[in-house]
């Protein structure tokens, strides 16, 4: 069984992922320190962050997982092509008029998470992203999302 040494800092959902995996996780006694400063919120069904990338890179387009006033993370099927360069995020909310667009971000992390068994071809991919500097509209705009589209907290 691989080991991933306590020296890794890896948040609770890649942890149990790995774990999940069939990779040991060890770690310290020591509490590791959130270093989120805004609570993330699991979001209802139908919301969609899309990473658009000029072409001839794809776009990545998948359901948001989960949102806060400094990030959100999502997930989308790979089907390849190229990925680099993405230059605008977007979230859509499919059942309401909610559309904000341009919303300038940095991606923290994009890994792959389980296979479905039967689909050999399509490869399931979690994609973390955290805003950058918000203009005052954008900032009421995430706010009012996570106070109408989002539960509990994540």
């Amino acid at each position: 069984m691989p080991v991933i040494s306590q020296d890794y800092w890896i948040t609770d959902v890649v942890r149990r992922y790995l774990l999940e995996s069939g990779v040991c996780v060890m770690t310290d006694t020591k509490q590791r320190v959130e270093q989120r400063k805004h609570k993330r919120f699991k979001v209802l069904e139908g919301a969609f962050a899309a990473l658009r990338a000029p072409w001839p890179h794809s776009t990545r387009l998948g359901q948001i997982i989960d949102i806060g006033m400094g990030g959100l993370a999502f997930s989308y099927m790979d089907i390849g092509g190229e990925t680099g360069g993405p230059s605008e995020l977007d979230i859509v909310l499919s059942v309401k008029n909610f559309y904000l667009y341009k919303v300038p971000f940095k991606e923290v992390s994009d890994f792959q998470l389980d296979k479905e068994e039967g689909l050999t071809a399509i490869v399931t991919r979690r994609c973390s992203v955290r805003f950058g500097e918000l203009t005052q509209d954008q900032k009421y705009q995430i706010q009012y999302f996570i106070e109408n589209y989002a539960t509990e907290v994540a």
